[in-house]
């Protein structure tokens, strides 16, 4: 597997990037509504943000949302539970979370371009099941349980049909969180119940990645060029670190003031963004040539909107537009975001 990747220094890998200014972008969070609220959990191509929205007025209503643009649009509800669209791909396609009814597990679900929905194919049944990712051939990816495993596997479904994905020796689950073109899967796997560890498959093989010391690690994003980021626990698990991988191990990246951060999103550029902790309060951040940057000091007041604080950084696509969460600094309102680069 080594072929596929070449062991450079992440610094390397964008040339002469660097992080510059931004346009902060408010996205609509349904607030003519009283009791609304929204929440950003990544970005598709083309700057399509996706999430949930949650209607705490009567009828209650916890929805999957798309914004594509300012707008944001409610996917046809999938039961009568809560849902959320957590990823997307080019054509169309949404991937995410429904429930047959308010009290009932999560449920994977894909929404169609042209409107239509589904429950994914199930081996079991109903179960501990998610659609965490999807590229642009459709092949979806997340987890479900398999007869006679009593662990849910790290799972594929191409053409909406499910193929658990092997495991190497040690583990007994696992979970793909992210899926690139190729079909090079990063995701989780689970040792025990208080050990889980950073995994890839490239060609369908899977990889034990370890963790930075600590008991547990995942992958939650990769790029068209296969690098993965995620966060890990440190040895003494005081601590959660961001860590990108490019074929030759786990490399830290830095934080900002010494404590937690998580990379939660990488571009073809290798580009990286998440958030970190400063003073006790989430920023926020994107590391380029292996530097973070508190995103909040990034923002353009010219031609953005004041008194926001960038807590999170979900995604980022290939145009670098960065999509997270903000919260007003008086009012403690939160409201999405997207953060076009200048």
């Amino acid at each position: 597997m080594t072929h596929a990747f070449a062991a450079v220094a992440l610094s390397l890998s964008v040339g002469a990037a660097s992080a510059g200014n931004y346009r902060l972008e408010l996205l609509d969070n349904f607030n003519s509504v009283p009791g609304s609220r929204s929440y950003v959990y990544g970005i598709a191509p083309g700057g399509v943000v996706l999430g949930q929205s949650i209607d705490d007025a009567p009828p209650s209503q916890i929805a999957a949302v798309r914004w594509n643009g300012l707008q944001p649009t409610r996917l046809p509800a999938a039961g009568a539970g809560a849902n959320a669209a957590l990823a997307g791909n080019a054509a169309g396609v949404t991937v995410g979370e429904g429930r047959f009814q308010p009290s009932s597990n999560p449920q994977p679900v894909v929404w169609r371009a042209d409107g239509s929905w589904d429950w994914l194919q199930l081996p079991t049944g109903p179960g501990q099941s998610m659609a965490l990712a999807v590229n642009a051939g459709g092949v979806i990816a997340g987890y479900a349980e398999w007869p006679g495993l009593g662990w849910p596997q790290p799972t594929l479904w191409t053409e909406e049909v499910p193929a658990a994905l092997p495991l190497p020796d040690g583990a007994v689950g696992g979970a793909v969180k992210a899926l690139n073109d190729d079909g090079i899967a990063g995701g989780s796997l689970t040792i025990s119940s208080t050990v889980t560890h950073a995994a890839v498959w490239i060609a369908g093989s899977p990889l034990d990645l370890g963790t930075l010391g600590g008991p547990r690690a995942v992958v939650s994003a990769v790029n068209r060029k296969g690098w993965l980021v995620g966060w890990s626990d440190t040895s003494d698990g005081s601590y959660t670190r961001p860590f990108y991988w490019t074929g030759n191990g786990l490399v830290e990246l830095p934080t900002l003031d010494g404590t937690d951060a998580w990379a939660t999103g990488i571009n073809s550029k290798g580009q990286i963004v998440g958030y970190a902790r400063r003073s006790g309060s989430d920023r926020a951040v994107i590391w380029i040539n292996g530097s973070i940057a508190d995103l909040n000091k990034r923002i353009d007041p010219m031609v953005s909107p004041k008194g926001w604080r960038l807590i999170s950084a979900q995604g980022i696509d290939s145009a670098g537009r960065i999509a997270g969460m903000a919260v007003h600094r008086k009012t403690k309102v939160m409201m999405p975001y997207l953060m076009h680069p200048l």
